[in-house]
């Protein structure tokens, strides 16, 4: 791989506030991540789907996604 890890190689960049132009609120985010991506659906700001990404509904509770958008929306990623 050429690029860092998470840096948008094969999707938006996890860091710099990107979660944050990508979803405009937490609430649109724990969606997607609920549901998932569907083959050409947007989703998003500027998204879409290519049903590759799996929705994670079936497999963690409403309140770990929340928390994981939380987390990607916070302050703490920088890509060092």
């Amino acid at each position: 791989m050429t690029q860092p890890v998470g840096s948008g190689a094969l999707g938006p960049a996890l860091w710099e506030g990107r979660p944050n132009v990508q979803f405009l609120n937490a609430q649109d985010m724990v969606t997607f991540l609920v549901k998932g991506s569907e083959n050409g659906v947007p989703y998003g700001v500027n998204g879409v789907g290519s049903g590759r990404m799996p929705g994670f509904g079936p497999v963690l509770s409403l309140d770990d996604l929340e928390l994981i958008v939380q987390y990607l929306r916070g302050d703490t990623l920088t890509g060092d």
